[in-house]
């Protein structure tokens, strides 16, 4: 199925959710798979496409979540025990891409996050398994992802923004964190020249999270959430092995 806003399944301003269903070959520009949908549960999301067409596209080859407004209130979004695996993004976010324009609370949970692609970083937001933009005037919210997989994403090109390979998180700068807890990334693939597996931008936390076996130009699993002496996050027991440089 084509479309241009999640051909699978598009919800548009509402409140409705995906359960226990299979979504595949679907095509769009924005939200290849599953577009504005506040709730994605225990579904897989697969072999979707978003091919980028105009500058308002979104991305999101599987899954494309943007701030959701029902009845003047602004929705938690949540994807739960899904699998998201070989979908394709000519913008940020092969697997899931999350735009928040306002203040939404988003939680990815004991998701299986794998072999997603991206063909370029059209609007900086790169993240070829999840991208996380929040708005950086207007938005706030707290954005986690925790218990998940995130395997074997790349980009299938050498982007100058492919900015990372696993995860690109930006929490802006109006009041939005981001926390990642639990989780492994491994296997992630950039042969661009920007950045790491895990890109992180604003008030990020890392939680026992392992990032192994990546390849990527900068040499390093994680960018940004490192410079703690700037603020600009941190991390605790966290294990970066094996994490190759192509430069």
């Amino acid at each position: 199925v084509a479309g241009y806003h999640g051909s699978g399944t598009y919800a548009g301003s509402n409140g409705m959710i995906i359960d226990s269903c299979v979504i595949t070959n679907n095509i769009a520009a924005s939200g290849g798979g599953v577009a504005d949908v506040p709730k994605v549960v225990n579904s897989r999301i697969e072999n979707n496409r978003c091919t980028l067409t105009t500058t308002s596209g979104c991305g999101g080859g599987g899954v494309l979540l943007q701030t959701t407004k029902v009845e003047n209130k602004y929705l938690d979004l949540q994807v739960t025990n899904c699998v998201i695996a070989s979908n394709s993004a000519a913008d940020g976010g092969g697997g899931v891409n999350f735009y928040n324009s306002s203040v939404s609370n988003l939680l990815i949970d004991a998701c299986v996050i794998t072999n997603n692609m991206v063909s370029s970083g059209y609007h900086n937001r790169g993240g070829a398994g999840i991208s996380i933009w929040s708005n950086p005037v207007v938005a706030g919210g707290v954005f986690t992802v925790r218990n998940s997989l995130v395997a074997d994403n790349g980009f299938t090109d050498n982007q100058l923004n492919s900015q990372g390979s696993g995860i690109l998180a930006n929490a802006g700068n109006a009041g939005g964190k981001i926390r990642i807890e639990n989780c492994t990334v491994t296997g992630n693939r950039n042969s661009g020249s920007y950045k790491s597996a895990i890109n992180c931008i604003g008030t990020v936390e890392l939680v026992n999270v392992a990032a192994i076996d990546n390849f990527d130009k900068d040499g390093t699993a994680i960018h940004g959430v490192t410079s703690l002496a700037a603020g600009a996050g941190k991390t605790d027991d966290g294990t970066w092995a094996a994490n190759i440089s192509n430069s």
